[in-house]
């Protein structure tokens, strides 16, 4: 079984807010019998290559190769790393490293060791990959993310939302942290286990794991327990995740909670925010408010506020319970 499958789920960091410099900036050139020489300090991205910084790497001594990760839906270039002997190899995403550095104009040296610094403080014992083969433990630790539409060869169907699709992961234990494998065919095969009773065990992991809150309740939890009015749920404004607050979107699929928060709210229809992979919003219709409106917002949030990798779309929704 490839190694790659059981990475530590790191989230990459949020896109530089500032784009490159243009790499031609500050060229000088100089001719020399017709020809032009280009001076080399000026190219920051050539210094900074994401291939030149694997290969000093390896010069001391990891087994280190350049990557480009599909991560929900979202590539990214980052280095792959693993020691000698280990089955975990962690992705360092690469862009924000080489952005900072050519903003403080740092060495190559300086950046490897960057890489190499933030590797081992991050670095877990290896995980037992036996979990695989254990069908009742995969079944058991079986769960459902929501992603925009890609390219990924996943275990994953239509998620019944325009623009995004639904996925099979596990959750691992990682030593004190938790990780997710995405699950892929080999690793259903691999488990002795059905496409349909993955998918069949998931959803039913689902509700147990679904937490609906208030939204006015969040955002007391989120100021420090401010004393502030808290409206009745006939307002009709949740929050829907699960139980760790990752990749919690996917409680919007828990159709038994959906009925629940009808009944709560006296609301049949609703509009529903992908506020990002981890949570949605829901917000009863009570007339109020219209799906161009909502979706306006939800462009302006994820442009300004939403990592990329952590977004879904654009776009508001609007469902019948």
């Amino acid at each position: 079984m490839e190694n790659t499958a059981l990475k530590k789920d790191r989230s990459p960091p949020e896109k530089a807010s500032e784009s490159r410099k243009h790499i031609f900036q500050g060229l000088e050139s100089l001719k020399t019998n017709d020809k032009i020489q280009i001076q080399r300090k000026e190219f920051n991205i050539m210094r900074y290559s994401a291939v030149e910084v694997a290969n000093e790497l390896n010069n001391r001594g990891y087994n280190a190769e350049v990557r480009e990760d599909v991560k929900d839906g979202v590539m990214f270039e980052g280095i792959s790393i693993r020691e000698e002997g280990s089955n975990i190899a962690p992705t360092i995403y690469t862009e924000e490293i080489f952005d900072r550095a050519e903003q403080t104009d740092a060495t190559f040296e300086s950046v490897v060791s960057t890489i190499e610094d933030i590797y081992k403080a991050n670095r877990k014992p290896d995980v037992d990959v036996d979990f695989i083969k254990d069908k009742e433990y995969v079944l058991s630790h079986m769960c459902i993310g929501l992603q925009k539409d890609s390219a990924e060869e996943l275990v994953k169907r239509p998620s019944g939302f325009d623009g995004i699709e639904k996925y099979l992961y596990i959750k691992v234990d990682m030593g004190a942290d938790k990780g997710r494998v995405k699950l892929n065919e080999k690793i259903l095969e691999v488990a002795g286990i059905t496409e349909d009773d993955a998918w069949k065990s998931a959803e039913e992991n689902l509700h147990s794991q679904t937490v609906v809150t208030p939204l006015f309740d969040m955002v007391a939890q989120m100021t420090g327990g401010l004393d502030i009015p808290t409206p009745s749920d006939d307002m009709g404004l949740f929050v829907m995740t699960n139980k760790e607050n990752v990749y919690g979107a996917s409680a919007v699929l828990d159709k038994k909670a959906l009925e629940e928060i009808s009944e709560r709210c006296g609301a049949d229809e609703f509009f529903v925010i992908p506020s990002s992979t981890h949570e949605v919003i829901l917000i009863a219709d009570r007339g109020f408010e219209d799906i161009d409106t909502l979706t306006r917002m939800v462009k302006e949030v994820n442009a300004t506020v939403v990592a990329e990798v952590d977004r879904l779309t654009d776009t508001a929704y609007k469902i019948a319970v």
